[in-house]
C-alpha cells in the first residue's frame, strides 16, 4: 500500500473511531465491504498509528442551589434513582442526582 493510501486508510479509521457507527455502518458510509475495512482497522491497531485521545468534555452549565440548611430543618436526601446516567465507550458510568 502506498503512503498515500496508507494515510488514507488510517484517516477513515480514525473518523470510524470518533463517529460512533459500527464498523459496517461505517464501512457502507465510506463505499468499501465491511470485510475490507474490518481489515484496515486491524492494520491500523497493529502499527500503533492510532492517535491518543484526550477526554471530551460536554460542558452541562453550573447547577446552583438555593437550599440554605440550617440546624432545625431536615437535610436534603438523594433521590434513589440518578436523574442522568452517562455511560462512557471506556466504560466509566457517571450518575447526576439533582
Amino acid at each position: 500500500m502506498t503512503k498515500n493510501n496508507s494515510e488514507v486508510m488510517v484517516a477513515h479509521v480514525n473518523d470510524w473511531m470518533n463517529s460512533g457507527l459500527t464498523i459496517r455502518d461505517f464501512a457502507h458510509k465510506i463505499g468499501v465491504t465491511k470485510g475490507k475495512f474490518s481489515y484496515w482497522v486491524s492494520k491500523v491497531k497493529a502499527s500503533n498509528n492510532i492517535p491518543k485521545q484526550f477526554p471530551q468534555f460536554i460542558d452541562l452549565g453550573s447547577v446552583t442551589n438555593n437550599i440554605k440548611f440550617e440546624d432545625n430543618l431536615p437535610q436534603k436526601t438523594l433521590p434513589s434513582q440518578p436523574q442522568m446516567v452517562l455511560t462512557f465507550p471506556s466504560g466509566l458510568v457517571l450518575k447526576i442526582y439533582s
